[in-house]
């Protein structure tokens, strides 16, 4: 299996984790259907198919919008404002936008949305490695970096926003941005790497 295959399939699984409807269509799913064949339904949906299919409420699932920016099919941009206006939720708003700005949709505002988070994002003082070490102690605790705390402290926010912050908030801002394939955003990208 390729590689985006099982990234796609893993994306599949944690978003049909979420209870409520997306559980809902796995106790409706036929026994006889192998993750195989869904990740083969998925991977050969329309993008009309995928929305009509996954659109229905916020939120919108992350790996629906990433294969809807690899189609780039326009017949879906208005489902796809429609989406951004009634969405939320940061990242998934952010992978609209991106959606919307691959797609070359003429409105400012998918880009000022995605250009504005990502600059907060790459200007922000907290590191994303402060998220990647955390560990769970013998007890079953977890156990936060020092420099994570010390920032929680300092801004005055609790540690696990602290760390969903640096872990998924900033460089999905970040992601989002690189997303849109937009020349314009290559200002931002370079105060990242000088910063």
């Amino acid at each position: 299996m390729k590689t985006f295959q099982i990234v796609c399939l893993a994306m599949v699984f944690t978003v049909l984790a979420i209870p409520g409807a997306a559980q809902q269509r796995i106790r409706s799913r036929p026994a006889e259907q192998s993750e195989q064949q869904l990740l083969d339904q998925f991977s050969q949906a329309s993008a009309a198919d995928l929305v009509a299919r996954c659109f229905k409420r916020p939120p919108y699932p992350l790996f629906v919008i990433r294969r809807l920016i690899d189609l780039a099919d326009p017949v879906v941009r208005p489902d796809l404002q429609d989406a951004f206006s009634r969405e939320t939720l940061p990242l998934p708003r952010q992978s609209l936008a991106a959606a919307l700005v691959r797609l070359r949709d003429p409105d400012a505002q998918y880009f000022d949305y995605l250009a504005a988070a990502a600059q907060d994002a790459v200007s922000s003082d907290l590191r994303y490695s402060c998220g990647s070490s955390t560990a769970t102690t013998d007890k079953g605790n977890t156990e936060f970096p020092s420099e994570l705390i010390a920032w929680a402290r300092t801004h005055n926010i609790e540690v696990s926003d602290a760390l969903r912050k640096a872990a998924t908030e900033l460089p999905g801002a970040v992601e989002a941005l690189g997303e849109a394939a937009d020349p314009r955003a290559l200002k931002i990208f370079c105060t990242a790497l000088n910063h």
